[in-house]
């Protein structure tokens, strides 16, 4: 593999060694496997920009599931809800000195 720097005087560099020099009209890379590189990278972020939308499913998701991300976050807010109003609780406690 290589990187082609001036296509008028043939001169490329190869970034594993380190090394600039004349490139061979014969040579031809074939970058075809970076299609489908590219493409699951494209999956992977249009899935991570459409997790911001709460009504969206995940792509690996059976269908039906709409409104997945909405649901996890009332869950998680819960949670997060429950375990604040129990350490507020127990300072309360501890302040009024009915915690041993």
């Amino acid at each position: 593999m290589y990187v082609k720097l001036d296509p008028h005087i043939n001169v490329a560099l190869d970034p594993e060694k380190g090394v600039i020099g004349e490139m061979d009209e014969r040579i031809i890379a074939d970058i075809g496997f970076l299609h489908s590189s590219i493409d699951e990278l494209d999956r992977i972020s249009m899935e991570i920009y459409n997790s911001l939308d709460p009504t969206t499913a995940p792509f690996e998701s059976h269908p039906g599931r709409e409104g997945l991300f909405r649901n996890m976050g009332k869950i998680t807010n819960f949670i997060y809800g429950l375990i604040a109003g129990m350490l507020f609780m127990a300072l309360v406690m501890a302040a009024a000195g009915g915690l041993i």
